[in-house]
């Protein structure tokens, strides 16, 4: 399987689970208990963890290209 095939199922089976736990969260109310003080500051900290992941991980392999000779 290519890298981008893999990537693209990665994508989907994440976007799906994201759903399903979206909708089983609103469904059985889970976040209806938690205070509103303590749900959107901890959202934004998972937001800001994920962006910064994501950027060094981009960041990386920008990096890790660089070391390589150009294919042109």
């Amino acid at each position: 399987m290519s890298e981008d095939a893999r990537n693209s199922v990665y994508l989907w089976v994440g976007g799906l689970t994201f759903f399903g736990l979206y909708w089983a969260s609103l469904h059985f109310e889970v976040f209806s208990g938690v205070s509103k003080i303590w749900l959107w500051p901890m959202l934004g900290i998972v937001t800001v963890i994920n962006l910064a992941q994501t950027s060094w991980r981009f960041w990386k392999r920008r990096a890790s290209e660089a070391d390589k000779p150009s294919q042109n």
